[in-house]
């Protein structure tokens, strides 16, 4: 039994967004989805399910939006380096959570 997961990638994670049957529908609707620019990445996955061994086999049959650039980066590679200098912004930034400060150990 073949399926095509839709898959989504929204805080950080992969979702599943919807199931289909029909591989070219699932791909449409995942171009669809892409061209949206709603979320940073879209996938299309096949799983393709053995009734005789109980095994379920996946693979990727399409890649968009950041899933497409996410191999080509470079490990440890930052975006783009920080501004010193001062703030220039729209104020629709995302807010930075600030990590714990270190307490020195007795």
């Amino acid at each position: 039994m073949r399926s095509f997961e839709i898959q989504i990638y929204k805080d950080r994670k992969w979702k599943m967004n919807s199931v289909y049957d029909d591989l070219n529908l699932a791909i449409d609707e995942a171009k669809r989805v892409d061209e949206g620019c709603r979320y940073a990445g879209v996938r299309v996955i096949e799983d393709n399910y053995d009734e005789a061994t109980n095994q379920t086999t996946s693979r990727t049959l399409f890649s968009g939006g950041a899933a497409k650039t996410e191999k080509s980066k470079k490990p440890g590679a930052t975006a783009k380096p920080k501004s010193t200098g001062p703030r220039t912004g729209t104020g629709r930034e995302p807010v930075r959570k600030r990590g714990a400060k270190a307490t020195a150990k007795k």
